[in-house]
């Protein structure tokens, strides 16, 4: 248990750069990286943006309070 809590206790000390390392070897920047990169990026801004979306949604429901039924259609 002591190793599992070392670990993690350690996580939060690493910066985030130690993530991407190896990025570079992994994505080249050939036509067929290039490519991939085009899909990758749009798709993984998709993904950020609905949680966000969401929030937000339930951040102005919350704000409105209670009223009737017809608000929240």
């Amino acid at each position: 248990m002591e190793a599992v809590r070392g670990l993690f206790s350690s996580i939060g000390e690493m910066p985030i750069s130690v993530f991407f390392r190896g990025a570079r070897s992994v994505f080249k920047e050939d036509e067929l990286g290039m490519d991939i990169m085009q899909i990758a990026i749009p798709a993984t801004l998709t993904l950020a943006a609905d949680p966000i979306a969401s929030l937000i949604d339930t951040a102005f429901i919350g704000h409105i309070g209670s009223c009737s039924p017809v608000c929240t259609s």
